[in-house]
């Protein structure tokens, strides 16, 4: 978690109760089922490794959209050819990279 040196929040950065909804969000929709691992990992040390570096990485990205960075998008037609749905598809890999 972003911290400054007093031990706050860094200004700008997403409140635990923000990132907590972003995640509640997100877990709704699920993985994609190709993405889905079927065995659990057993290596404890790892995963609460693994659980941190996502965690830190989460933030990070957090704090730069929050100091104005912009996702890039693209806009995707869905729906019926009588009735379009425009979507905004988030192209995160080149907003990470």
């Amino acid at each position: 978690m972003p911290r400054s040196d007093d031990g706050g929040m860094k200004s700008g950065a997403i409140t635990p109760s923000g990132l907590h909804s972003l995640q509640v969000r997100v877990r709704a929709r699920g993985g994609r089922l190709a993405a889905q691992n079927p065995q659990r990992m057993h290596n404890r040390a790892l995963h609460d490794t693994l659980a941190a570096f996502v965690e830190e990485a989460a933030w990070q990205l957090a704090e730069e959209v929050a100091a104005g960075a912009e996702v890039p998008f693209e806009l995707i037609e869905q729906g019926r050819a009588s009735a379009p749905l425009y979507c905004y598809r988030p192209l995160t890999d080149r907003f990470i990279a």
